[in-house]
């Protein structure tokens, strides 16, 4: 059975102390570091860009897992690469060729997460820490909401 990685979330972190929530995070023992890029194009939220996880990168050497909801992705893969990216995620409706920007991101010695979106906007999520467990493949078919409360210590 594969060891489950966990990869929390930044979007729930107090921005004004990232730093010291990214340390909190790395003691805590997270696996993987989750950044959601948005745009404020591709979804409707903006978020942060390359200079604030390059800012993030000295606090800790556990991978970040970026998440690129950006139109277009191509152009910011390096951007985000040299900031300190470890794995790059990206759309497939955002690059007008697919093949390439991966192999953009594997040129850069990332590692390279694809997503769809299709249906996104309609599922109304509990809680973000919920939702990015039952995305996680089997274990969306093997918990139900409460399990993951309790798993992610979840108030809603």
């Amino acid at each position: 059975m594969k060891k489950i990685k966990i990869s929390p979330s930044i979007l729930s972190a107090d921005f004004s102390e990232l730093g010291k929530e990214i340390k909190r995070l790395d003691e805590a023992g997270a696996d993987l570091i989750h950044v959601d890029v948005m745009d404020g194009h591709f979804v409707p939220n903006l978020t942060i860009g390359p200079p604030v996880i390059k800012a993030l990168r000295k606090f800790t050497n556990i991978p970040f897992d970026v998440h690129l909801m950006i139109s277009p992705v191509h152009k910011y893969i390096k951007d985000f690469a040299d900031a300190g990216s470890d794995i790059i995620t990206i759309h497939p409706e955002t690059t007008d060729n697919l093949n390439s920007s991966i192999n953009h991101i594997k040129d850069m010695k990332k590692k390279v997460g694809k997503r769809k979106r299709k249906g996104w906007r309609k599922r109304k999520p509990i809680c973000t820490i919920c939702t990015k467990y039952r995305w996680m493949g089997n274990i969306k078919k093997r918990y139900n909401h409460s399990t993951l409360k309790q798993m992610a210590k979840c108030s809603y």
